[in-house]
């Protein structure tokens, strides 16, 4: 449980926001309503009937997932395997956070004798449309605007037994609606974020449930006390031959390729007609930033094909 001393300090601090309704837990409907929003993560909590902090355990990732997504098709995604199904959904939120779009964890298939999860989808998260229930259609209580999009895009996976991997067996990527190409907009995307993900942040949003707070009233204080994700991050400067100045933020376990296509996102070029270099040493679209000591603020040249 997180520390007492820090659930009192920020619970005197919201005694402003309008009375605790004692009843209110974190349940499934109560999660739809307010996943539309962008900072939201109390969705993280209590999506199939099960508070995920009561199974999930966060583990190091074994193996960098450090991939090129040039020319990532469906051909591509054809039974592509992971070690764990974290591992899966971290591929394909790494995949949306450079593509311009935002994930979630939409449904979950378990064993009934043992509740072992056998199969799991990722999809975008304004997927589908919301459910009216019978107040609102009565027009008795005032619902949210609805902001879903009704996309299609999404992964499927499924545990071989005999593998005992991940397989994907499904993947779709046609949006039916605009993908945020700024880089900066986009990592602020709930499920970029990596606090929100974060045990710690799981055992305060069980603590603040406990005390009554609402959902709405959990989504303002983690967001207030969260720190800014932007403080993992380096800033890279490329220059071209007509000295223009791209800045780029990334992390350094991106690839170069990751890298391109951020470029290739605010110059509104092909990530494919890119080519960094420094001293006539060409980077490889493979290699980490971290890998080629790459720091924050570091200059590389710029060209295109």
């Amino acid at each position: 449980m997180a520390d007492t001393g820090r659930i009192h300090m920020v619970l005197e601090s919201f005694q402003s926001i309008a009375q605790v309704d004692q009843n209110v837990s974190l349940t499934d409907h109560v999660i739809h309503d307010i996943i539309v929003q962008d900072e939201i993560v109390a969705d993280d909590y209590d999506v199939w009937g099960l508070s995920r902090y009561d199974y999930e355990v966060e583990t190091p990732r074994k193996n960098k997932i450090n991939e090129n997504f040039e020319d990532f098709n469906s051909e591509h995604m054809n039974r592509k395997t992971f070690d764990t199904q974290e591992a899966a959904y971290e591929f394909y939120n790494r995949y949306a956070l450079l593509n311009g779009f935002r994930t979630c964890k939409y449904n979950e298939h378990k064993i009934m004798a043992t509740g072992a999860i056998f199969r799991g989808q990722f999809v975008y998260n304004k997927q589908g449309f919301k459910k009216l229930d019978d107040k609102r259609l009565n027009g008795n209580k005032k619902g949210r605007r609805d902001l879903r999009t009704g996309c299609e895009a999404m992964m499927h996976v499924t545990l071989s037994k005999k593998l005992g991997m991940w397989i994907v067996d499904k993947f779709q990527d046609v949006h039916n609606h605009p993908l945020t190409t700024i880089p900066s907009k986009v990592i602020k995307y709930r499920s970029h974020s990596k606090y929100h993900r974060s045990n710690v942040c799981k055992s305060l949003v069980a603590d603040l449930n406990i005390e009554g707070l609402k959902p709405s009233q959990i989504t303002k204080v983690v967001n207030a006390i969260k720190p800014s994700e932007e403080a993992d991050m380096i800033e890279v400067v490329l220059n071209d031959r007509l000295g223009k100045k791209v800045k780029v933020k990334c992390n350094e376990d991106d690839t170069i390729g990751d890298l391109k296509k951020l470029v290739a996102a605010q110059t509104g070029t092909r990530a494919d007609k890119i080519r960094i270099q420094k001293w006539y040493n060409t980077y490889k679209d493979h290699i980490t930033l971290k890998d080629y000591e790459i720091h924050d603020g570091m200059g590389l040249e710029l060209y295109y094909n």
